[in-house]
């Protein structure tokens, strides 16, 4: 991946939108971001990772607030990034989440995070899309991205100096995460877990097979002396013997029991023969004499039944004339319920007539106040007039007051800047102090060091030997050195003080300029708003006559919503009286019409009256005799056909009880005789012995069931735990091989991990040599310790520096701090190739190194920098982030990132 250009909006540091043509780099190879500390000189770095990965580089901004401080409400945050990758030219665009005021208005509004990638005529959308896209096309995450990409401040000094005192130290971690051999320390745990496992399985086991075995009822010392020496396959073969002479005895009393228990059943069979036979006997003479009462009942019964048959012809006279009774009866009922009805009808109607009235009076007395309510409407129409005039007033009065609060703003803010510049003008005063202090004590020192530079000089010069000034050949009086001259050295430092001092005067001279025009440019602007504004007015006066014209302007708004309020209410009362009043009328005509239906309804019951009286017998009893008569004849036809049936009920009865005891007696007559037949004539054994042998038999194969059972499910278990401990035993010898291998169980203690570590470490060392011989002009070589330092620590990645001036090896951790930037540097290129390998040929075509070269003197600069142009001639866009001012001399192509108090700005300089 080689970056082509990138558009950062509202980014961070910076305000507005700034463009980074890394094309323009590419022919150099190497280029410098420089800037003052704070200015943004990372956050370009940042730009491009979260560009790729929607992630920063680890700086304390979080991803939810990389949202410039300094932009415009206007503007959007984003960042645009091109760059090329095996040939092809692609564009992602992403935006983080972030909240900014709304562009009209006021409040805040939130914008969610976007991702947009374009490549080929293809596009492709979406957060999670994206950064699985990119990941395919780059063949890395974020996490190896900046691990090849970055070498971040300090950062790799961990890779080459440790702590000693940690278990555990930072080199190791580095390597584990950058080579993600997490792996084979989970290989390690398993084998050691494994073999853990199976020690457990077996100590577990044979746990369960004593337990077994103490469930065996036998008790020897054959079977203890194999238990106590493990010995298995004698104690199945002593228990497997007993169970042999467990069945066998089983077998011979189970044959004896059987015996028992027939010659038992055919004692109690004789038995129950002999009770049967005087049970039946005695059921058979019972049914006889029940039998023969059963059917003189039933003769006497047919008798009653003949006898109420011949007074049937009495029963039907008397339903007959039950029923002429009854037809009366119910013409005379009808009679009365059509008189009933026909008086509710004269009430219904008398009632409807009454609501005829009430309905007109209602009428009436709506239509009164309709009219008033119409009459008070008319002087709705004024009212909204007056209303649009109050509301107009009101929004001038909002407007102007508005007005008031934005030039209130501007004069605070306006207060601020004043404040701002005297601030900035002390703070020029005091840098000029100090450049004028250091310009004086510089022209002192320099003005000392060229008054003893004669006596310098002097002293060198020898009899006949030409001066260098003036060439004569005879010093008849030499100058003499002052004492306390100073070094071309102190002269060096006294001018680098002086710039310095005059680097910061002039920063604070062009703050100071800056604030002032920016409060001259503000205070112009803020007297003509306020000519605009205020007019001749002060700004306490207007306020006070727009406070008091609002408070008018309320009331009189507060009061006209009352009247509409009331106006409403009147036309809600008018319509819904209107309603009312429609209802009513349609209930009125309703009400005329349901009266002529009731008339007519009136005159069509009295008719039926008169025919229903008509038909009735002029001599006919009163109702009440009828009633009377009615009950009586009811009575005497119950009670007859009551008797009847149930005279009927008892003759079907006995009839089917005769036949059913019939049926039984015969049954009993059978069984009787065949109880004779079954008789034993022979004797039997006393039932009680014979009881008491089959009981002992009983539990004497209870107590053999259960041993045996009880010993084949333990011989069961025994013999499966058994052939399992084998199993195992032989798995365990396996697993317990493999975790002292994996495990540093061995004579250099090295563990599988470890091994390769020492493998990746070996090659990024290869890799770093190369860099740190140039470097330190082939001084010092890297080497990893062959020996432990500390058996506890088990790491072997101990390192050392060879040094080619003394012959010897020596610490890392005694090396200058140039040089441990140098070793550091190298170790970092050093990784990163080894890294680009190890992935499959991975293709990240940039590097940003942050910080560290403040530590190297000029040799050592120069040679870091001639290293890293040898990288950036093999394809390689390298930037370097510093401040450091020897950099600007050696690199001519830069990035220079200028900060201000409305945020940093990128200059360009190819």
């Amino acid at each position: 991946m080689k970056p082509l250009k990138m558009e950062l909006c509202a980014w961070g540091p910076y305000a507005g939108k700034e463009i980074i043509d890394f094309s323009a780099y590419h022919q150099s190879g190497l280029f410098l971001i420089t800037g003052p500390t704070g200015s943004g000189k990372t956050t370009i770095f940042d730009g491009i990772a979260y560009a790729l990965y929607g992630e920063v580089s680890g700086s304390t901004r979080a991803k939810d607030s990389l949202r410039s401080d300094f932009a415009d409400k206007q503007l959007d945050t984003y960042v645009n990034f091109w760059f090329t990758h095996k040939g092809k030219e692609y564009q992602v665009r992403r935006s983080p989440r972030y909240r900014r005021p709304k562009k009209r208005g006021e409040g805040m509004i939130s914008t969610n995070e976007s991702a947009l990638l374009l490549y080929d005529d293809q596009s492709i959308s979406g957060v999670t899309k994206v950064n699985q896209k990119i990941q395919e096309i780059l063949s890395i995450g974020y996490r190896q991205f900046k691990q090849l990409s970055m070498i971040a401040q300090g950062e790799f000094q961990k890779l080459l100096i440790v702590d000693d005192g940690k278990t555990v130290n930072e080199r190791v971690d580095i390597l584990r995460n950058i080579f993600q051999t997490q792996l084979y320390e989970k290989i390690q745990n398993m084998a050691g877990e494994k073999a853990r496992s199976f020690r457990s399985q077996i100590r577990e086991l044979y746990f369960k097979v004593e337990e077994a075995a103490a469930l065996i009822p036998l008790d020897t010392e054959e079977i203890s002396l194999a238990l106590e020496k493990k010995d298995f396959a004698t104690f199945i073969s002593i228990v497997d013997q007993e169970l042999v002479c467990w069945k066998n005895e089983i077998k011979e009393r189970e044959k004896k029991q059987k015996q028992s228990e027939e010659m038992l059943q055919l004692i109690h069979k004789q038995e129950e023969l002999k009770q049967q036979f005087f049970d039946v006997k005695k059921e058979y003479e019972c049914y006889q004499e029940k039998l023969q009462i059963l059917k003189e009942e039933k003769k006497s019964q047919e008798d009653v039944v003949k006898k109420l048959e011949q007074e049937s012809s009495k029963q039907e006279q008397r339903k007959q004339l039950l029923s002429e009774k009854e037809k009366w009866m119910g013409q005379i009922l009808e009679i009365q319920e059509k008189e009933r009805i026909f008086q509710n009808q004269r009430q219904k109607i008398t009632q409807n007539q009454d609501k005829q009235i009430h309905h007109e009076q209602q009428i009436k007395e709506g239509m009164r106040y309709q009219n008033q309510w119409k009459d008070q409407l008319q002087a709705e129409p004024e009212m909204f007039a007056e209303e649009t005039k109050q509301l107009t007033l009101k929004n001038n009065l909002a407007q102007q007051m508005n007005e008031l609060r934005k030039l209130y703003q501007k004069m605070q803010t306006f207060q601020q800047l004043q404040q701002s510049l005297h601030k900035a003008q002390m703070r020029y005063q005091e840098a000029k102090k100090r450049r004028d202090d250091r310009k004086t004590n510089f022209e002192r020192v320099q003005t000392q060091y060229q008054d003893g530079l004669a006596g310098v000089l002097a002293e060198d010069l020898t009899e006949n030997a030409p001066c260098p000034v003036c060439g004569s050949r005879e010093h008849p009086k030499k100058a003499v050195r002052p004492v306390h001259a100073p070094t071309k050295e102190q002269v060096q430092v006294a001018q680098d003080a002086w710039n310095r001092e005059e680097e910061q005067f002039l920063q604070a001279l062009a703050d100071a300029r800056g604030k002032r025009e920016a409060a001259l440019q503000w205070k112009t602007e803020l007297q003509k708003e306020q000519e605009v504004v205020l007019g001749e007015e002060s700004f306490e006066e207007k306020c006070e006559r727009i406070r008091q014209q609002s408070h008018k302007n309320d009331q009189y708004l507060q009061e006209i919503a009352q009247k509409k309020a009331e106006f409403i209410k009147i036309r809600r009362n008018l319509q819904r009286l209107e309603k009312e009043l429609e209802v009513q009328n349609r209930q009125l005509e309703e009400l005329k019409h349901y009266g002529q239906q009731q008339l007519q309804e009136q005159a069509r019951i009295e008719g039926i009256l008169v025919e229903l009286k008509r038909q009735l017998p002029a001599d006919i009893p009163d109702m009440k005799e009828i009633q009377k008569e009615i009950i009586e004849l009811k009575q005497v036809i119950e009670q007859w056909d009551v008797i009847y049936e149930n005279a009927q009920k008892k003759l079907q009865h006995l009839l089917m009880q005769e036949q059913k005891d019939t049926a039984i007696l015969n049954e009993k007559k059978i069984q009787y005789r065949k109880l004779q037949v079954k008789q034993y004539s022979e004797p039997l054994p006393d039932a009680k012995v014979v009881e008491t042998e089959c009981q002992y038999q009983k539990q004497r194969l209870q107590r053999l069931y259960s041993n045996l059972h009880q010993t084949r499910d333990a011989m069961d278990s025994l013999k499966k735990k058994a052939i399992k401990i084998e199993k195992l035993e032989r798995k365990y010898g396996i697993a317990g091989d493999v975790d002292a291998l994996v495990n540093g169980k061995n004579t250099k203690s090295l563990k599988l991990e470890q091994y390769v570590l020492m493998a990746y470490f070996d090659d990024i060392l290869k890799a770093a040599n190369q860099r740190l011989a140039v470097m330190t002009g082939g001084r010092y070589e890297l080497y990893r310790t062959e020996e432990l330092r500390d058996g506890r620590q088990k790491n072997h990645l101990d390192m050392e520096v060879f040094d080619y001036y003394t012959g010897k090896k020596r610490s890392v951790k005694s090396l200058s701090g140039g040089e441990s930037f140098k070793a550091a540097l190298s170790m970092a290129l050093g990784l990163s190739d080894i890294v680009q390998n190890y992935a499959g040929g991975i293709q990240i075509e940039v590097l940003f190194i942050d910080e560290g070269f403040g530590s190297l003197d000029e040799e050592s600069l120069g040679q870091a920098i001639e290293t890293l142009k040898k990288l950036s001639a093999k394809g390689c866009t390298i930037g370097i982030i510093s401040h450091v001012a020897e950099l600007k001399e050696k690199i001519e192509a830069q990035i220079i990132v200028e900060k201000s108090n409305t945020g940093s700005k990128i200059r360009n300089i190819l």
